[in-house]
């Protein structure tokens, strides 16, 4: 498995996952779902500087490694 998302602990990686989810549920899109994951990943981390690259390496492992959960939900999808 290529883990891009390796050296962040489980617990920041479901947090951050769950935060950009939950977002994209209610129907809005990348920038504010990505705000909320930020949030959550600063509050858990204290590392401000680097959540802008650790965020999107989260989404992206989620995504990959967890995808019909992940977008479930999301975009009209998992409906049915």
């Amino acid at each position: 498995m290529n883990d891009i998302a390796r050296g962040i602990d489980i617990d920041t990686r479901r947090a951050v996952a769950v935060a950009y989810r939950e977002v994209r549920q209610t129907g809005q899109l990348d920038q504010p779902a990505f705000l909320a994951a930020r949030e959550v990943y600063v509050t858990m981390t204290g590392d401000e500087a680097g959540a802008g690259a650790a965020v999107p390496r989260i989404v992206s492992w989620a995504a990959s490694e967890h995808t019909a959960w992940f977008w479930k939900g999301v975009g009209g999808q998992g409906h049915g």
